[in-house]
């Protein structure tokens, strides 16, 4: 996935991230973070915020069933990320609700 979002292929990597969830695969935050950093790049910030709220969404749901596990949530390099890119669209306000959203979790 790295391969495609270093060529700016954001839809290849779409495609994987659909295709290991037909498999029936969890998709991590670390690949939404790619597949989020691959439009960025490509400066889709539209698809950029459909892909953090849908993993926040996700992340959430496998946090109720798997209670077990706190490491399947959003984490800093992904926050860090999508406060870049509202730096990119002038939303400071947004911006500033992550960080403190972030930090709240206990991430500095």
């Amino acid at each position: 996935m790295n391969l495609y979002a270093r060529a700016h292929d954001p839809e290849m990597c779409e495609k994987l991230v659909l295709e290991a969830k037909d498999l029936g695969m969890v998709v991590d935050t670390p690949a939404y973070t790619t597949l989020i950093n691959a439009y960025f790049k490509n400066k889709n910030l539209k698809k950029c915020w459909e892909h953090y709220y849908e993993s926040v969404v996700i992340l959430y749901l496998l946090n109720l069933i798997k209670a077990s596990n706190p490491e399947i949530s959003t984490d800093e390099v992904l926050t860090g990320l999508m406060i870049e890119i509202c730096a990119h669209s002038n939303d400071a306000e947004r911006a500033i609700s992550l960080y403190e959203n972030m930090e709240a979790r206990g991430f500095h």
